[in-house]
């Protein structure tokens, strides 16, 4: 894990897609909690790093104040993104443009996420009690997502977001490379 992603060092290691509010997050101790912005990931301006490698898992546990959506994405720019959203009732998937209710789940205040980027392949797990996981039913290639194809000079950057009328705390955050030689 790359040292200080869980610490939220907003500013050095984790920075906000282009509109930086510093009122909307307050960090506590390896949590950060963002108020939402906007109605999905492409317009929430979310929190970003540099992953640094081509094969890695995010993971988070995320709790819901008010009418939130958050959840984990692997950005390029707000028109070519793919991620996972949950809410305290249902779950999302996003791709490029486009976000599809993907189900719904017990009314729960807490849940985790996990998002896996194989070598491109991206796909999404999630609990309602952190311990057994299910797995999503959507997954994408992004191996075009670079600035060969898309120009900009930008790169996949792995992070997190939150949208809508609420808050959501984000804690026990892990980025593990996955080593699959």
């Amino acid at each position: 894990m790359l040292q200080h992603l869980s610490e939220f060092r907003v500013g050095k290691e984790w920075r906000f897609y282009r509109e930086f509010s510093s009122d909307r997050y307050s960090v506590d101790t390896n949590t950060i909690t963002i108020q939402g912005k906007g109605n999905s990931p492409h317009n929430s301006s979310p929190l970003l790093f540099v992953g640094g490698c081509h094969a890695y898992e995010l993971e988070v546990e995320i709790e819901f104040e008010g009418d939130a959506t958050a959840g984990l994405v692997l950005w390029y720019n707000n028109k070519y993104m793919v991620g996972t959203g949950i809410s305290p009732t249902a779950r999302y998937s996003y791709r490029r443009e486009n976000t599809s209710r993907r189900g719904s789940h017990k009314e729960t205040s807490r849940i985790w996420l996990r998002l896996k980027n194989d070598h491109h392949v991206v796909s999404g797990t999630y609990s309602l009690d952190g311990k057994t996981w299910l797995k999503d039913d959507w997954g994408m290639e992004i191996s075009g997502f670079n600035n060969n194809t898309l120009g900009g000079f930008m790169s996949m950057l792995p992070g997190i977001f939150t949208c809508g009328n609420g808050k959501a705390r984000f804690s026990n955050f892990k980025f593990t490379p996955i080593n699959n030689d």
